[in-house]
């Protein structure tokens, strides 16, 4: 059996991934606040809660030949610069982008570590994380700090095969959230309302077409960035 653990499971590239895997045969745990899936399993899950990740563990299942994990929810509202913003917005964001992420690998390799199983983690990255952007200040950091926690799970677990997936730009909600944002906070806004109106955003079918290609290739390790 192939089990597949992803996170923000109920729309964008959560789900478009969380669907090509189920076609794929792999045997998916979506993780949200919302299930209204029906082609894969779906627990309800509030990924911004401290309290509610504290007693998290992954179902176990038996006869597993690969073990998937997708930390995939990512947050980057509201985009203004620092200075605007109130410290449960910084911390609402810094908690899904790297503290989910880091609590969810930490449980998944005190949970598998010892499994014979072929295990992956896939961080959906960011090319924010190697690139200060003026508004995006707690998402830069976050996911540049996502981006090294990819590397400390190379190094401690060398037998978990890590890769850090930047996507580029995709038509999700979150670029919707920037579409949003207000002038005079945010000088890049006309720039990526153009991407849009241009037809230049990636489909989320289109990364989850990559997500599984990380997967399945066992060359790719890292910082792996989107394809055009």
């Amino acid at each position: 059996m192939k089990v597949a653990f992803i996170t923000g499971s109920s729309r964008g590239i959560g789900l478009a991934s969380a669907r090509l895997l189920s076609e794929n045969g792999y045997k998916v745990i979506g993780y949200s606040r919302s299930t209204t899936e029906d082609s894969f399993e779906q627990i309800s899950l509030d990924l911004s809660s401290l309290e509610a990740l504290g007693s998290f563990e992954f179902p176990n299942f038996s006869d597993v030949s690969d073990l998937v994990l997708i930390n995939n929810a990512g947050a980057i509202n509201p985009v203004k610069k620092l200075g605007s913003h109130s410290a449960k917005d910084l911390a609402y964001i810094n908690q899904i982008n790297l503290t989910t992420p880091l609590v969810l690998a930490n449980q998944f390799i005190k949970q598998f570590g010892d499994s014979k199983a072929k295990k992956v983690i896939i961080n959906i990255s960011s090319g924010a994380a190697f690139r200060a952007i003026s508004a995006w200040a707690p998402y830069c950091s976050s996911k540049a700090g996502l981006e090294m926690l990819g590397h400390c799970i190379m190094e401690e677990q060398p037998e978990i095969r890590v890769v850090n997936l930047s996507p580029g730009v995709v038509d999700t909600e979150m670029q919707s959230e920037i579409r949003s944002a207000e002038p005079e906070q945010f000088e890049l806004l006309e720039r990526f309302k153009n991407l849009k109106e241009e037809g230049q955003l990636k489909s989320p079918e289109k990364v989850a077409a990559e997500v599984l290609h990380c997967i399945n290739d066992s060359s790719i390790s890292g910082p792996y960035r989107h394809s055009d």
